[in-house]
């Protein structure tokens, strides 16, 4: 509707925000890199695939069944192509194990995360090179729409004020995360 009515007239745009990890396979193994490549599916596929493609991720239709919502032919042509640019969440990496389940069928994907690193309750590691992947698979997946991040941080229970009151500084490792983050993003944006 905005895209029709209005957006000629205000000369604006429209967009959707996700909320991404980026994953690995926990090994090598074929089973480990579907895994892999199904929570993709979930994270961002489940969001971006309809405003693309018209549709869900098969894998999803597959494993959610019916509890999946269908998109009609209209409700398909009318999301596909409907933002204009992503605003993208993420703040680490995780690991990724396919875990296989007999019985019950569970509403989420089949697998089982690992944080990648250090992933105590002080700090998570700076994992720039996550980053990366994230916007490389957007690009390389979804068309290369604009990417805004608005979420990405470090986590620490000691902010710079705080913790410069306490004779600690902060400072030093909220440097090295915004030198290894931007890094990263002036890799891909080349």
């Amino acid at each position: 509707m905005y895209k029709q009515k209005y957006k000629d007239k205000q000369n604006g745009s429209l967009g959707i925000t996700c909320f991404a990890y980026w994953v690995v396979p926990f090994t090598s193994s074929e089973e480990d890199k579907i895994a892999t490549q199904r929570a993709k599916d979930f994270y961002l596929g489940w969001v971006l695939n309809p405003l693309v493609f018209g549709d869900y991720p098969d894998v999803m239709k597959r494993i959610v069944g019916k509890r999946l919502p269908s998109f009609s032919e209209q409700e398909s042509v009318l999301v596909k192509d409907s933002f204009d640019f992503l605003g993208l969440i993420r703040y680490t990496t995780r690991y990724i194990k396919h875990l296989s389940i007999s019985g019950q069928r569970r509403l989420y994907f089949r697998h089982e995360c690992f944080m990648y690193g250090n992933f105590t309750l002080p700090e998570i590691d700076v994992l720039p090179w996550g980053l990366e992947g994230v916007l490389n698979y957007i690009k390389q997946n979804y068309g290369n729409p604009p990417v805004y991040i608005l979420e990405n941080g470090l986590l620490t229970y000691q902010p710079p004020f705080i913790a410069s009151r306490r004779g600690k500084s902060g400072i030093p490792s909220c440097l090295h995360y915004c030198r290894a983050q931007l890094s990263e993003v002036c890799e891909y944006a080349l």
